[in-house]
């Protein structure tokens, strides 16, 4: 009886040409979640910008440019603006006004500040100190993978700056 079938080194033979496909292969797909994530944050980045004009253009219609500390009213909820763009105030858990205000013009799904409570069930992270807003991708905070944003001074606009080294 004549048997039909592979010979081992056949079968070495394909598993070494598969090995090398997987190794020439596998770093671009490795690297699409990467690129997802600076593209998720470029994305954001674009709409931090358009949500911080809107309010800005809300502002100059209240009169509210001059301040250095006022607040405006944008869907229902207060925004601390000063001289007319947003403003990134210090917030603690029981306080969480930076999350409450990018969430209610970004409509971002964000986990509150300093709380490992919700991590892993929300998309981003907020991190601030009055100066600066940091906006990470859920999981990465502390790691260069952000989108910042810089209150503006007296006569100039925000700065709005995206990370991306360690994403």
């Amino acid at each position: 009886m004549q048997q039909r079938g592979f010979t081992l080194i056949e079968l070495v033979i394909v598993i070494v040409i598969l090995g090398i496909l997987a190794v020439t292969a596998a770093p671009r797909f490795v690297g699409f979640q990467t690129d997802a994530r600076i593209a998720t944050l470029e994305g954001v980045e674009g709409a931090l910008i358009s949500a911080t004009e809107a309010i800005h253009a809300k502002a100059i219609i209240a009169g509210a440019t001059a301040s250095s500390n006022t607040t405006i009213t944008v869907n229902g909820t207060d925004i601390n603006v000063r001289y007319g763009y947003p403003y990134s105030t210090y917030f603690d858990d029981n306080n969480n006004t930076t999350t409450v205000q990018l969430d209610s013009y970004m409509n971002l799904d964000i986990r509150a500040v300093n709380t490992t409570a919700d991590q892993g069930t929300t998309d981003w992270y907020v991190s601030a100190n009055g100066t600066w807003a940091r906006i990470y991708p859920d999981g990465f905070e502390g790691a260069n993978c952000f989108v910042e944003y810089r209150n503006a001074t007296a006569g100039g606009s925000p700065t709005i700056t995206l990370t991306s080294t360690a994403c």
